[in-house]
């Protein structure tokens, strides 16, 4: 590099500190986007803080320290931006000018006003035409992604490990231009994507193409329970009973539900258990209300997931794996429907099981007997046989089915195994 070009980007550094517009800039002193962004860089920047002074040397160190400050050097104005993206349309640019990412409000600006000039009716100001407007793309094309490249978006947009592949983050990008086109410094703009708002003036990120790994646990939960809140509106109250009431009355997911909330892969994996999304539901409700859970049996007021009306379509021996909250499922259904089974006498339990004969329809009227993994045992024995595990736990007595005992619980019989009505006197 002569001394001559040395001497202009120094020059066209110092006027882009002082104020100069960008493209002014570079045309002032006759560089290049690329020579004008090499010369920003970090130890460019350092080697002329001896030749300004003042609030220019201020903003200089700054910049130096910072990459921020740093990117503010390549806030490009609408004008140039919007010159980019046409003569990108136009053939005569293959690309962005080099550091126009730099700064992510001229990638935001570029995407705007590519998609307002493509489709005009998202240039108003009025959130709801807007996403009417951008929910109108999604069905009009089956591919979104080409269709933003055929209109010039042909760049990342949001940040360098954001996946362009997804047309998600270009809309977000436009959102974010959106809201800082229409705020004022008495009224800020909600986002496009602001699930508070109402459902006609909000997108959901969920609706269009997702990359893998784009929510966290929490953000899938919170998107799962936003989801049923919006089909069931008692299920966004922040009262516990009417939330509970709402999902007693849980009979079914409808195809159009269910085809959204598959979406989601909740621990890794893709569920389409309306179970899991119950569950989902109640962890997100729980963060917004910082309530215990609505399956928390210790509460006064809980549901049971084994009796939601849907369970019954549902093979729950499933959710068998975690032994320890079943039998305590069964343990409570039980003792919540029989009182006297929670007795630290064990002859009353004892007797207070017998009462329950026929055991396999008890358990049915209970809702417990679809809980119970078909095995060696029979559904009532092995049902019988948690709750007294639990009962163990409970009240620090020996099992029922302990033979040491002048009287203790007895199955007979190969199929549909019954207890002994009455252990017989020696």
């Amino acid at each position: 590099m002569t001394t001559g070009q040395t001497l202009r980007l120094r020059a066209a550094l110092i006027d882009r500190i002082n104020g100069l517009p960008y493209h002014h800039a570079i045309e002032k002193y006759h560089i290049t986007g690329y020579e004008f962004y090499r010369a920003a860089q970090r130890e460019q920047i350092g080697s002329i803080l001896n030749q300004v002074n003042g609030k220019a040397r201020e903003r200089l160190e700054q910049m130096v320290a910072n990459k921020a400050k740093r990117a503010e050097l390549f806030r490009m104005e609408e004008s140039f931006l919007h010159t980019q993206l046409d003569n990108i349309l136009a053939g005569t640019q293959t690309s962005i000018v080099r550091g126009t990412g730099d700064h992510p409000e001229n990638l935001e600006d570029m995407v705007y006003y590519a998609l307002t000039k493509a489709h005009p009716e998202l240039k108003s100001r009025d959130p709801a035409r807007v996403v009417k407007g951008l929910r109108g793309l999604k069905r009009k094309y089956s591919n979104l992604r080409r269709h933003f490249r055929d209109i010039g978006i042909r760049f990342k947009a949001g940040g360098a490990n954001e996946n362009e592949s997804s047309p998600v983050y270009h809309l977000l990008a436009f959102d974010r231009a959106f809201v800082r086109k229409y705020s004022t410094k008495k009224k800020h703009r909600p986002s496009l994507f602001d699930l508070n708002q109402p459902e006609h003036k909000h997108l959901h990120v969920w609706d269009f193409r997702l990359p893998v790994g784009y929510f966290d646990e929490e953000g899938i939960e919170d998107a799962i329970y936003h989801t049923l809140a919006a089909w069931y509106r008692k299920l966004g109250s922040k009262n516990r009973k009417t939330v509970l009431q709402a999902l007693e009355k849980l009979r079914t997911f409808p195809a159009k539900l269910t085809k959204t909330l598959v979406k989601f892969n909740i621990n890794g994996k893709r569920h389409e258990s309306p179970l899991e999304w119950v569950f989902a539901y109640d962890r997100a409700y729980q963060r917004r209300f910082k309530d215990a859970g609505l399956f928390d049996l210790d509460e006064p007021l809980h549901a049971h997931w084994w009796e939601l009306g849907f369970t019954k379509k549902l093979q729950l021996h499933r959710y068998r794996k975690d032994a320890e909250s079943m039998e305590r499922a069964i343990y409570h259904a039980m003792v919540e429907d029989n009182p006297v089974l929670a007795s630290t006498d064990r002859d009353e339990v004892i007797a207070g099981m017998r009462a329950l004969s026929p055991l396999q329809k008890y358990f049915e009227r209970i809702s417990l007997r679809s809980l119970v993994h078909r095995s060696k045992w029979d559904p009532a024995e092995e049902t019988v046989r948690a709750f007294d595990r639990v009962w163990q736990s409970e009240t620090g007595n020996r099992s029922l089915f302990d033979q040491a005992f002048d009287d203790y619980l007895e199955f007979y019989g190969k199929k549909n195994r019954r207890l002994v009505k009455k252990k017989a006197a020696a």
